[in-house]
């Protein structure tokens, strides 16, 4: 086992009772860089919710960053939806298959979709963006920050009016690279540095009206 790992894998088993662990990320896909965090969730019978967020010095001397989660049973139920950046993990270590279920009934929720934008939800939303593009391009210091406001809101918004998840940066933009070059040649444009107005209102006027198929829900 990798070094860094056997040492998270160690606190989360002895230090925190988990019964489960579950690696996930960049680090269990095989897509991770020498940056990437290592991304754990462990499962133990009871007890609160912890976040272990914390640098591991590897042999090296150099630290890799642990991003552990520890969740009692009861977290879970009824709630798969909530955790879908595990569906894809690597098991560690689990009591009897209690993982193996728990990531089947993550990849049905997953498959079943995010529930839809409300007609009033899908509104708000288109009317908010075209605000937003007015109000960024002021400017001044609240115009800038609305600017950035606006360019971070956007690769989610994208996801949300095709009823499809958004999976965060990383799997949403590799994505768009597949599915849909043409939007994500105006990411690119408008997320650089000096990027103009009129880079970013092309990037909204596309999130607004582009319709295509979204991410695999299989």
């Amino acid at each position: 086992m990798d070094p860094i790992l056997e040492i998270a894998f160690r606190d989360l088993t002895e230090k925190y009772g988990c019964h489960t662990v579950i690696l996930y990320g960049s680090r269990s896909r095989g897509d991770f860089t020498e940056k990437s965090d290592y991304d754990l969730m462990g499962i133990r019978s009871g007890g609160e919710a912890v976040r272990d967020a914390r640098i591991i010095q590897s042999a090296d001397g150099t630290g890799k960053y642990l991003d552990a989660f520890i969740y009692p049973e009861n977290a879970f139920t009824g709630k798969e939806k909530d955790y879908l950046r595990i569906r894809e993990g690597k098991v560690l270590v689990q009591r009897d298959s209690y993982a193996d279920e728990l990531l089947a009934k993550i990849n049905q929720a997953f498959r079943q979709g995010p529930t839809p934008l409300t007609l009033s939800e899908d509104q708000e939303r288109r009317v908010w963006l075209q605000k937003m593009v007015g109000r960024s391009s002021r400017g001044d210091l609240e115009g800038n920050y609305r600017r950035a406001w606006l360019q971070m809101a956007l690769l989610e918004e994208y996801f949300a009016f095709r009823n499809h998840w958004y999976l965060g940066p990383k799997e949403s933009f590799t994505w768009l690279a597949e599915h849909d070059r043409s939007t994500h040649a105006l990411f690119e444009a408008a997320l650089q540095p000096g990027a103009s107005s009129t880079q970013l209102t092309a990037l909204v006027q596309r999130v607004l009206t582009t319709t295509v198929s979204g991410p695999s829900k299989s």
